[in-house]
């Protein structure tokens, strides 16, 4: 019994990867699709299921701290530093058909960049020049659909652990950190945002409500959302299509580095092992859910909103009483449960890009593939 619906397109039949159907004036994904015959269910048609693609090419260059972004049939993973402290302007790409390449590299070695997409281009801004945090950049590079490199206008202020979302026509970039080591000299951060539209022009929304860096981030409906960040802050900034900013219900619970992704309808952020997960839905309403990202995954590292998941890449580890080192992948759906586990043999600490039918985690020497099957 065929398990797979396909549409007539120019007299070839096209397989159907989607499927939706309205429920009170939204728009549900089908997961599952049955036909009677003879009085009995039988499933004609399934997909939209999360699944473990497995390992593809790793890396050109083993390193870590990198950015990724998406841009037409292209995956690209960008920058980064090594174990020995050796900064890199590689650049890795991976076609919808997971071939990997490596186009021009990026105009500045850098690590700790920020990535997003806006139109025809993929950018990667920001970032130190350093092995610490004390050496921001300005610096952006554009990856058109052909993987073409441009310089637009660099970032208006010098920084470092800027966070990226991308809403409508523009991609933001947010916050950030710079480290003074010096006598008598302060760490500085910052609430600046610099947009970019499809055309690269850059503009300068308001600011953050507060300075700081590590911030979570996440597109949910009309919005941009950059949530809590460093010294456990718990403001919450959203940008919509046109660049006016608004402050939504702050989270409950402030985390250093708290992580968010996107469902269908959820923007869910995690805040911490054991606390409620806390989630906006697109008009900002914000739910805190009784559901906690419990211990046992360890901390969420990496994000992606794929296929109608939210999706993290988590790291567990533990010395007591026996060592544990395991690396899980967690998906919510958009009823906001974990739908989808995954103990995964390869690292899920890098940066998630997604091209095509596959999700790609990629990071020092190993890169693999999520899909829907």
């Amino acid at each position: 019994m065929a398990k797979k619906a396909y549409i007539g397109v120019d007299n070839i039949a096209r397989k159907i990867k989607k499927g939706y159907i309205g429920v009170d004036n939204i728009a549900r994904k089908i997961k599952k699709a049955y036909i009677g015959i003879g009085g009995v269910a039988r499933p004609c048609w399934s997909g939209g299921e999360l699944a473990f693609y497995g390992e593809i090419t790793p890396l050109s260059v083993s390193r870590g701290s990198l950015a990724a972004a998406s841009v037409g049939n292209y995956a690209l993973f960008a920058g980064g530093m090594d174990s020995d402290k050796t900064l890199f302007a590689t650049v890795d790409a991976y076609n919808n058909s997971l071939t990997h390449s490596t186009p021009t590299a990026l105009s500045v070695a850098r690590q700790r960049l920020a990535g997003a997409s806006v139109g025809n281009y993929a950018l990667f801004a920001s970032g130190t020049t350093g092995t610490i945090y004390d050496t921001g950049n300005t610096t952006v590079d554009a990856y058109n659909n052909s993987l073409t490199r441009s310089t637009p206008t660099v970032l208006g202020t010098n920084r470092g652990q800027v966070t990226a979302a991308s809403v409508g026509n523009y991609a933001l970039f947010a916050g950030g950190y710079l480290y003074k080591s010096g006598y008598g000299q302060s760490s500085e951060y910052f609430s600046v945002v610099d947009a970019y539209n499809a055309s690269l022009t850059r503009s300068t929304p308001t600011e953050l409500s507060e300075q700081k860096d590590g911030i979570a981030a996440a597109s949910v409906g009309n919005y941009a959302l950059f949530a809590g960040g460093s010294g456990s802050k718990k403001s919450v900034d959203a940008y919509d299509t046109s660049l006016t900013r608004s402050t939504p219900t702050p989270l409950d619970n402030g985390y250093s580095v708290p992580k968010m992704t996107t469902t269908e309808n959820y923007a869910v952020c995690y805040v911490g092992n054991d606390y409620p997960i806390e989630v906006y839905n697109k008009s900002l309403t914000k739910i805190t859910m009784e559901h906690v990202f419990g211990s046992q995954y360890g901390s969420p590292l990496s994000e992606v909103s794929f296929a109608g998941y939210g999706i993290f890449g988590s790291l567990l580890y533990q010395f007591s009483p026996t060592y544990i080192y395991k690396n899980f992948i967690i998906a919510y759906d958009d009823s906001l449960t974990i739908v989808w586990e995954y103990d995964s043999q390869l690292a899920t600490t890098g940066k998630f890009a997604v091209v095509g039918n596959y999700a790609i985690n990629a990071v020092s020497g190993s890169a693999f593939a999520l899909t829907i099957a």
